[in-house]
């Protein structure tokens, strides 16, 4: 589904529309749940094993990145290397965005291509990973965070950008 075309210009957050089931706690993960403090200086952390290799057996993690009061989140990704077969269409190995203040995952990113800047609606975002089972040359991914008071939405890296409801496809 083609919800926008990027062109140099900030893509706003999806709020989910009426009668739309929400979500904020991930089902069941096997690896423990880690909580983040946004500050002013920029912050990492990345999938096991970046950035030399991903093993993983049917993995889910979760990071839950918290801003100040009065601060939003802005996320970076340093990398990503995941298995696609079709970066429009993630399927075992993914990173999804969830804005905690809307309810809603805002994108879900595999492949290799480095997505821009994502700044949170409230002051918390949510960042799932999940990776299938073995061991494979994809190294994973990694993200840098900090607190901002940046207007909410997609930033966009590149010049032309199609935002799909499962991620970026850059053109």
């Amino acid at each position: 589904m083609l919800i926008d075309v990027c062109v140099g210009r900030i893509t706003p957050l999806v709020a989910p529309t009426e009668g739309e089931a929400t979500y904020l706690q991930p089902v069941t993960w096997s690896c423990k749940r880690l909580r983040l403090q946004a500050s002013a200086g920029w912050k990492n952390f990345a999938s096991n094993g970046w950035p030399s290799r991903l093993c993983v057996r049917h993995s889910r993690c979760t990071w839950r990145i918290t801003a100040p009061l009065g601060k939003k989140v802005r996320i970076a990704f340093r990398g990503l290397r995941l298995l696609a077969d079709d970066p429009a269409h993630c399927g075992a190995d993914y990173v999804e965005i969830i804005d905690i203040k809307l309810k809603k995952t805002q994108a879900r990113f595999c492949g290799n291509q480095v997505p821009g800047d994502i700044v949170s609606k409230g002051r918390s975002l949510r960042i799932d990973f999940q990776g299938q089972q073995g061991c494979h040359p994809n190294k994973g991914f990694a993200i840098s965070y900090t607190m901002t008071t940046a207007r909410s939405g997609f930033y966009c890296k590149y010049s032309f950008i199609i935002c799909t409801g499962r991620g970026f496809i850059v053109l």
